[in-house]
């Protein structure tokens, strides 16, 4: 936030929160570059970010779910990197953050691509 801090507050400072959406399994090797790019990216839109790629490793697919879902719950705008079509958890967060009434933004792979690899 430009280097501004505001006090803490019950109410939170005002800014809308995002929570990100990728895949994660079917991209072992560049997930958390990936997840910890496009965290920048949405913090810089003016956003508080919930990254999912830095939950502990090693548990079931399934036990995450619900972790994502109450995640989802209390964000406004869920953002989808590149790699979101083929990801089973992907669909799944996309169907839960439409029956929450969430806004879903796709990342254009131009603006991924951007990142100066």
């Amino acid at each position: 936030m430009n280097g501004e801090t505001k006090p803490l507050s019950y109410e939170g400072d005002g800014r809308k929160a995002a929570y990100l959406s990728g895949s994660i399994t079917l991209n072992p090797q560049k997930y958390k570059q990936d997840f910890a790019w496009t965290e920048q990216y949405v913090e810089n839109l003016g956003y508080i970010v919930l990254n999912p790629a830095v939950l502990p490793q090693g548990m079931a697919h399934g036990k995450y779910l619900p972790i994502n879902d109450a995640m989802i719950g209390v964000r406004d705008t869920v953002f989808l990197l590149p790699n979101w079509a083929e990801s089973v958890g992907c669909a799944h967060e996309i169907r839960t953050a439409k029956s929450l009434g969430r806004e879903v933004k796709e990342i254009p792979l131009s603006v991924f691509e951007s990142d100066g690899d």
